[in-house]
């Protein structure tokens, strides 16, 4: 996808929810953005990915980060799902 958060494009960030808060549906935009995976466990370069998630808020546009490694395919839905259950 991108580098960072200041390149991803508009079309690349998606809404999805979050679950329910006190206030009611929780909605945020997410983007993936691929990383190095130079401080994985040895072995685990070759056979998987490293993940960024960029989680931001609709309105105030704070950013949150969540560091992902899969040694498998994952898409951005799962990993909002772990993000969202954590």
């Amino acid at each position: 996808m991108a580098d960072s958060p200041d390149k991803v494009l508009p079309y690349q960030w998606m809404r999805m929810r979050a679950g329910h808060g006190t206030k009611g549906i929780r909605e945020y935009h997410w983007a993936w953005l691929d990383v190095r995976a130079d401080d994985s466990p040895d072995g685990h370069h070759e056979n998987g990915t490293s993940i960024l998630v960029a989680r931001r808020h609709r309105y105030t546009g704070e950013l949150s980060f969540f560091r992902f490694w899969t040694p498998g395919d994952i898409t951005l839905s799962q990993l909002v799902d772990v993000i969202c259950h954590r």
